[in-house]
């Protein structure tokens, strides 16, 4: 990998892997070069606040665009204040773009501010990267402590979600709800609709827990041990 202070493009185009430092609002003239990137490896350290959650998002789009053939994304850390209401966090508005990367592999995102999903919104953006083995979008050292921030990010589903779509993948880490699904509610309703399959290729999870309906100790080993392997490790 090669770490630097300044790029020409057409020099860029000829790179298969690329890490930088820089502030977000710099980047952006690197991915707007004539033709398609052949990097397959972008490592985007980042030095600076972001004041414009939209700024991140055309920056996330442009890369997407103009570098089809990745398999290895990380951007960390995406920094923000509240100040004027400005918060930036991993969502699918975000990440939606990434959704054409076919070829991903480990897509890292790490922000001050927990991921924000709905179930819904979580398969439909890992259900066109079947190749994907790590997948981080949280981190408690990432986080901004905040007890009572509710998701709607239901760990029963995302380990059904994860083991249709993404049959490799083998470690990840989230922020995600508790709630088992109760009869009758939606999250029991979601989980129901995704076939349970049999997935030896998990290793590692690590989760975030945000806000959510209690559910009992009880409950929650038994839907990890039915959902997870053996040998996968835990870590909360």
């Amino acid at each position: 990998n090669d770490t630097v202070t300044k790029v020409e493009p057409d020099t860029l185009i000829r790179w298969e892997s690329f890490t930088i430092t820089a502030p977000p609002t710099e980047l952006l003239s690197h991915f707007h070069v004539i033709g398609p990137l052949s990097l397959t490896l972008l490592h985007i350290n980042f030095t600076a606040v972001v004041a414009d959650p939209h700024g991140i998002n055309v920056l996330i789009a442009a890369i997407a665009e103009t570098c089809p053939a990745l398999q290895d994304l990380k951007l960390c850390p995406i920094t923000s204040q509240d100040v004027h209401n400005v918060t930036v966090r991993p969502n699918f508005e975000m990440l939606e773009p990434l959704r054409q990367l076919h070829d991903l592999a480990s897509l890292e995102v790490i922000a001050t501010h927990a991921s924000q999903f709905t179930n819904d919104q979580f398969m439909h953006l890992i259900s066109s990267w079947g190749k994907l083995t790590r997948l981080v979008l949280d981190h408690p050292d990432g986080l901004v402590p905040d007890p009572l921030e509710k998701t709607d990010l239901s760990l029963a589903a995302v380990l059904r979600t994860c083991k249709k779509y993404c049959p490799r993948l083998q470690n990840f880490a989230l922020y995600v709800s508790t709630d088992t699904g109760s009869p009758g509610s939606d999250v029991a309703y979601y989980i129901a609709s995704l076939e349970k399959t049999a997935t030896t290729s998990l290793q590692k999870v690590m989760l975030c827990l945000g806000y959510s309906p209690a559910s009992s100790a009880a409950e929650m080993a038994r839907m990890l041990s039915q959902e997870l392997p053996e040998t996968c490790e835990v870590e909360f």
